[in-house]
């Protein structure tokens, strides 16, 4: 009976662990004046890895509520664990004249493409910065151009 119950737990555990999501690590590359990729579709708890950054940083123009910071040094590879569902942009400053930025999005309500579309163009509403305007503008038309493949 003892070991009855000892493999009952044992299995109801890993029925537990094969249900829960397991984090994702998701690489991201300073190539160019390029992030690449630009978009990353993440699940809460993923980390985001940023490689290859000998000119580069990673710094905020807009991310959720509430959500951790993201800031990096100057050529220092950097790892940041999403915490919240919603839409994480930022930018590298030193190339951001040349758009050199990038977005994380988290969360299933964003996984088709018009609701993808329609979350961005409101959220460009509420970036001041122009180039962060511009840069929201061409992800847009690169999701409705199929040129970024949205998860399901």
């Amino acid at each position: 009976m003892k070991h009855l119950l000892k493999l009952t737990s044992a299995l109801f555990g890993l029925l537990m662990l094969s249900t829960a999501h397991s984090k994702e690590t998701h690489t991201v590359k300073g190539v160019g004046i390029q992030f690449k990729p630009d978009v990353v579709f993440a699940d809460q708890g993923d980390i985001i890895e940023f490689r290859d950054m000998p000119t580069h940083f990673v710094d905020v123009v807009k991310i959720p509520d509430g959500a951790d910071k993201m800031i990096s040094k100057m050529g220092a590879n950097y790892s940041y664990e999403i915490d919240k569902p919603g839409v994480y942009f930022y930018k590298c400053p030193p190339h951001w004249g040349a758009r050199m930025g990038g977005l994380i999005i988290v969360g299933s309500g964003l996984n088709n493409e018009e609701s993808l579309v329609d979350t961005l163009t409101e959220y460009k509403d509420t970036i001041e910065d122009t180039i962060g305007k511009g840069y929201l503008k061409k992800v847009i038309k690169k999701i409705k151009k199929g040129k970024i493949k949205i998860p399901e």
